[in-house]
């Protein structure tokens, strides 16, 4: 039986995708990739991910992150990623990702940002 790898609120406006499972990988990163295309379709312009859950994520896993970046800025919204645990930072650090996205240190500091955008 197949879980959720996310979940979904809606704060203001902005949509909180909290991913679920410490690890994203083989079968969890497809399942993943499908769920965050599906939120996508149907998301506000402004997103957060939020990954202070996961240590541990493979290629597959960071492509659906740069999916997601790529799709919301299409449409002129923006995509913060929060809560980075130590791994994943240095996976994000390793492959310049850190660069590449918005990243914030927590859900509510990404929040406040979101909200004076």
């Amino acid at each position: 039986m197949a879980y959720a790898t996310v979940s979904v609120e809606l704060c203001e406006g902005i949509t909180v995708i909290r991913v679920l499972p410490q690890r994203v990988f083989l079968k969890t990163s497809e399942q993943f990739r499908e769920e965050i295309i599906h939120i996508l379709d149907s998301a506000a312009l402004k997103v957060i991910i939020d990954l202070s859950r996961v240590n541990m994520m493979n290629s597959a896993g960071l492509g659906v992150l740069i999916l997601a970046r790529d799709k919301i800025l299409k449409r002129g919204g923006i995509l913060v990623v929060c809560g980075l645990l130590n791994m994943m930072r240095e996976i994000f650090a390793r492959m310049h990702l850190d660069s590449y996205f918005m990243l914030q240190p927590d859900c509510e500091t990404a929040l406040a940002d979101l909200r004076r955008v």
